[in-house]
């Protein structure tokens, strides 16, 4: 499901996604001309991964996760 969203330097949006033990998130933020950190969070708040790859402020950052339990998963990105 694409969401669409304006993310300055200063700025950062969240979204919580409900996924079940097993399922797969696999999560895009398109840089144009900002870069940006990617941050996926399990149910319980703990920070399960963070990307900042070295593309700079253009191009994708992609994260994978495989949920390990029922719950809403946090995505944040910042840049």
């Amino acid at each position: 499901m694409p969401v669409t969203r304006d993310i300055s330097v200063l700025t950062h949006t969240s979204t919580r996604v409900p996924l079940r033990a097993g399922q797969a998130l696999h999560v895009v933020a398109q840089q144009l001309g900002v870069d940006l950190v990617v941050t996926v969070s399990a149910p319980d708040g703990a920070p399960i991964v963070e990307m900042d790859s070295p593309n700079g402020a253009n191009g994708p950052e992609s994260v994978w996760i495989m949920a390990a339990a029922d719950g809403e998963y946090a995505i944040r990105v910042r840049g």
